[in-house]
């Protein structure tokens, strides 16, 4: 079983508090196992790897849902000059 701890400031939640200052996340395998402070999930067991910094955010389960119409069958989605550009 992998098991790591990531580290940012701030950690986006978007639970009760939006996002956790000096925050951490425990990832087991693939799965996202418990959010909070750094302080006390860096007590919560052993790590295979300690990843990010105080200098990195981090939002965990992300998704990028940011889409360019660039191809054939997108014709007259074009919004903005930029995305002409790409066609």
């Amino acid at each position: 079983m992998s098991r790591h701890l990531i580290i940012g400031n701030p950690v986006v939640t978007l639970g009760d508090e939006p996002y956790l200052e000096d925050g951490a996340v425990i990832v087991e395998n693939e799965r996202i196992v418990a959010t909070g402070p750094r302080e006390e999930l860096m007590g919560a067991g052993e790590f295979e790897r300690v990843l990010g910094s105080p200098q990195h955010i981090v939002m965990p389960g992300f998704v990028n849902a940011h889409f360019h119409s660039q191809s054939a069958a997108g014709p007259g989605l074009f919004d903005t000059i930029f995305e002409l550009n790409n066609v």
